[in-house]
């Protein structure tokens, strides 16, 4: 999958095919392939999203009504106190911007999430 900086609005023309595996699948964000896009919200992996701000807010919120409830929000500059998690999506807000210790204090607690239990991190600080 491309970073979602290379990502582009851009209006959706093409086949029949396409048009009905987008209504299934609800409108497509960006430019993301219908076979990706399927993957994204029908496996739920976990996911980083990287670029503006802006941009990973649109991506979230194109994944919002297919990520599992309930939706628990975390914002790295405000500290993270991550609840018990037994089912839905934590989002992690600008991963990026953790310091050392509260990498360790997320890693440590990401230990105890349950396994159905889909994880989708933002930043727009590049971390690789």
């Amino acid at each position: 999958m491309e970073p979602a900086t290379r990502w582009r609005p851009q209006p959706t023309t093409g086949s029949r095919e396409n048009a009905t595996t987008r209504q299934r699948l609800g409108s497509l964000p960006f430019n993301i392939p219908p076979a990706e896009w399927r993957a994204i919200i029908m496996a739920r992996p976990n996911l980083l999203l990287a670029g503006s701000q802006s941009a990973t807010s649109a991506m979230l919120l194109a994944l919002k009504p297919h990520l599992s409830r309930p939706h628990w929000r975390c914002e790295a500059a405000k500290g993270l106190s991550l609840p018990q998690l037994a089912k839905g999506t934590l989002i992690l807000c600008e991963v990026g911007a953790l310091a050392r210790e509260q990498q360790e204090n997320l890693l440590e607690c990401l230990d105890h999430v349950e396994e159905g239990v889909q994880i989708v991190s933002t930043t727009a600080t590049p971390i690789f």
